[in-house]
């Protein structure tokens, strides 16, 4: 499986991420892209593995983008990190079909074994 991880800041919390996702996968599995045009393009080519992708969605106006492009999101798992806890921000991450949430302003330590926990379960990954 490969991982993309998708943050357009480069904030403290974008840089905790990106040290916290290194930790469980290796580089060659793992590319990082910055941009909503980037993101886009890499959705538009084909790919033979799957895909797991991790989004910081640090706005509402990224969670809109996001939104747009959700077609582009179908044949992926969705590791999804939303800005706030409201229920309107909850409700418009859940249409994006991730297959886990979290938020900006929690601690990665519980999301660490979830993730891992994708990208290591061979019946999980062969599922998708």
């Amino acid at each position: 499986m490969n991982v993309l991880l998708f943050s357009t800041t480069g904030d403290n919390k974008s840089l905790q991420l990106r040290r916290f996702v290194k930790t469980l996968i290796t580089d060659q599995r793992m590319e990082i892209v910055q941009t909503f045009e980037g993101l886009t393009e890499k959705l538009r080519s084909p790919r033979i593995d799957s895909l797991l992708i991790v989004i910081l969605a640090a706005k509402h106006q990224e969670l809109n983008d996001l939104l747009g492009i959700s077609e582009l999101l179908q044949d992926t798992t969705l590791f999804l990190i939303l800005p706030d806890r409201k229920p309107k921000t909850i409700s418009m991450g859940h249409r994006l079909q991730p297959r886990y949430i979290t938020y900006a302003d929690s601690d990665y330590s519980m999301s660490a074994a979830v993730l891992n926990n994708m990208l290591n379960n061979t019946s999980y990954n062969s599922a998708i």
